[in-house]
């Protein structure tokens, strides 16, 4: 998931696209194929592995396009720079988590993050039974 998402990130029309299209190729047979695969693998019941899917294959082009909208924003440096003057100048008295966790909110490699997500994702895929499913 993480180098569909690089892939989404090299092409923003197409990250865009993913967003509001259905496809319907190859290419995305072969894709949700192999999540679904994977998936499988994990032990997960039938309704967690397909709504697993689908929210997987919602959240790469979801993030590429986010990603994508900000690099052709010529304000998008300066609006990230006044986030994290905001959060730098938390008063600890009344925003003591947000003082805490400043670091982590602003820290950490693009890919590292992107790899976190889709961990967080696969996770609570594989552990979070479906209301209502049979399996």
């Amino acid at each position: 998931m993480a180098s569909c998402t690089q892939v989404l990130f090299e092409h923003p029309p197409m990250a865009r696209a993913a967003l509001v299209g259905r496809p319907s190729g190859e290419n995305y047979l072969r894709l949700v194929e192999r999540i679904l695969d994977l998936l499988v693998c994990s032990g997960a019941g039938r309704e967690q592995v397909a709504r697993g899917a689908n929210k997987l294959l919602q959240d790469a082009p979801a993030t590429a396009a986010e990603r994508a909208t900000r690099a052709h924003d010529p304000a998008a440096g300066k609006d990230w720079d006044a986030t994290v003057r905001v959060l730098d100048a938390v008063d600890v008295s009344t925003h003591p988590a947000i003082a805490v966790h400043v670091p982590a909110l602003i820290g950490g490699s693009v890919p590292d993050r992107i790899r976190w997500s889709f961990d967080v994702l696969i996770n609570g895929i594989t552990h979070t039974p479906v209301l209502g499913a049979a399996d």
